[in-house]
């Protein structure tokens, strides 16, 4: 029985291959994405589809960034892949890492 949180349902097991809402996912679509992602969108697995929100990276958006990253006026200090400080660091003996 396919839950009606799904959009798109898998009649065989019944798990969701996509959801109704943007901002859930997992077999049922029942798991909230992070907070973290930009407008709480995910895919079904939960990875961010759009980034993330200032200070956070990673496919889901769950890893902080430390404040070593060089500051901008929008958009992200860091790579969401990989926490690359995209514009430098702010104190030259520190990583340009996350």
């Amino acid at each position: 029985m396919c839950s009606a949180n799904c959009q798109v349902c898998n009649q065989t097991n019944g798990g969701c291959l996509s959801c109704r809402s943007i901002d859930k996912f997992g077999f049922m679509c029942d798991i909230e994405c992070s907070k973290h992602c930009l407008n709480t969108s995910c895919s079904i697995s939960g990875d961010c589809n759009l980034g993330c929100t200032l200070n956070f990276y990673g496919k889901k958006c769950d890893t902080p960034c430390p404040e070593n990253c060089n500051g901008v006026v929008t958009g992200s200090r860091f790579s969401q892949e990989n926490g690359v400080c995209k514009h430098g660091v702010r104190d030259e003996t520190t990583s340009e890492t996350c």
